[in-house]
């Protein structure tokens, strides 16, 4: 990466880091900090979302996937697409939830079934976090080390090798995480979100913009459709010969 590069994400993070500041005074009590006040829009919730689920592991995979299968494998997507847009709204589940004025899954678990359920739940949570966080920050900080093209300093000790770039940029990454939560707990997550999706979605629509002209609708499709029989891009039932990510 070239200094002009790295100026773009120090003035990113700049700005991340300015949002939480600036909400942090309106975190005054524990329903601040665990549930935003319960103050959040459905238009503030819906990018919130959305950006909390689109981390550097999802673009790997989202690439891996079509890449391999192409758009066959967004066929259960697309078929799950009209309903994940009719729960929300009806507000099912959700407004019950909401109607309980609870602030975490884990209270609700205690309010409706039991406390000894609540501790249970806790603990799966727990372990699911666990094998979570020792995959999900090393794919993301792997893909920062060779998208930036950051030296990578190993040190070998014995028949064990450390890798000193990767746990630094893991670190790193954890760390701004947890300062975001701990500056200003659920509402400057959900703001720096926000924020995050407005950038993602005019570089999502440049990008479109860019790969279009340069390669052009008809490049795109003739090229889908130049694979064999059984390895199909475009259709879904004619994947049989796809390893992965088929029907």
């Amino acid at each position: 990466m070239q200094a002009v590069d790295w100026l773009i994400v120090l003035f990113l993070l700049l700005g991340l880091a300015y949002i939480p500041y600036r909400t942090k005074k309106y975190t005054r009590g524990v329903a601040d900090f665990l549930a935003a006040s319960r103050c959040g829009g459905r238009y503030l919730l819906t990018l919130a979302d959305g950006m909390a689920g689109l981390g550097a592991i999802a673009i790997i995979g989202a690439f891996q996937q079509n890449y391999q299968a192409g758009f066959g494998a967004a066929w259960w997507g697309e078929i799950m697409a009209p309903i994940m847009l009719l729960l929300p709204l009806s507000g099912f589940i959700i407004y019950r939830f909401r109607e309980s004025r609870v602030l975490t899954i884990a209270e609700f678990y205690e309010k409706r079934y039991s406390r000894r359920f609540r501790i249970f739940a806790g603990v799966l949570a727990w372990i699911a976090g666990i094998v979570n966080y020792g995959v999900f920050p090393s794919v993301t900080a792997r893909f920062f080390i060779y998208f930036c093209e950051i030296p990578e300093i190993s040190w070998q000790i014995g028949t064990f090798t450390l890798n000193i770039t990767l746990g630094l940029v893991m670190a790193f990454l954890l760390s701004v995480a947890v300062s975001i939560t701990l500056w200003g707990g659920q509402i400057a997550i959900m703001v720096t979100d926000f924020f995050q999706a407005q950038l993602m979605n005019i570089v999502f629509m440049l990008l479109i913009f860019v790969l279009l002209w340069q390669f052009g609708i008809s490049d795109l499709v003739s090229t889908l459709k130049s694979t064999p029989d059984g390895s199909s891009l475009l259709n879904p039932f004619d994947q049989g010969d796809v390893p992965d990510f088929n029907v």
